[in-house]
């Protein structure tokens, strides 16, 4: 998953790297990274304000919440069922799951 927000871009696999866009050409070394745990992909990935939500193949049916700034995992949202999408806008997530549902969660 790749996401650029407010001059950071953030890429993820099996865990998620945050570099300043500026910075890219002269620095390739990432400002901030989190590690998904041991056989478990990053199959998605948000960021709104503070935080980051990751969907990891080993839990596809909630969201992991984490500081941005710290790399501190906070918290999580479930879903009810396998995640298949997730977008972010106007300060809100939203996901799609397999059972055709769309939630969306605003954080405080």
């Amino acid at each position: 998953s790749v996401l650029v927000s407010k001059d950071m871009l953030y890429s993820s696999t099996t865990h998620v790297e945050m570099s300043n866009i500026k910075d890219l050409r002269r620095n390739y070394e990432p400002q901030m990274s989190i590690t998904a745990e041991k056989g478990s992909n990053i199959i998605a990935m948000g960021v709104v304000e503070d935080f980051i939500y990751l969907n990891r193949s080993s839990s596809a049916n909630t969201l992991q919440v984490w500081l941005r700034r710290t790399q501190q995992k906070v918290g999580r949202l479930s879903a009810g069922s396998k995640i298949t999408s997730l977008l972010t806008a106007n300060d809100i997530v939203f996901c799609g799951t397999e059972a055709g549902v769309i939630k969306g969660w605003i954080p405080l």
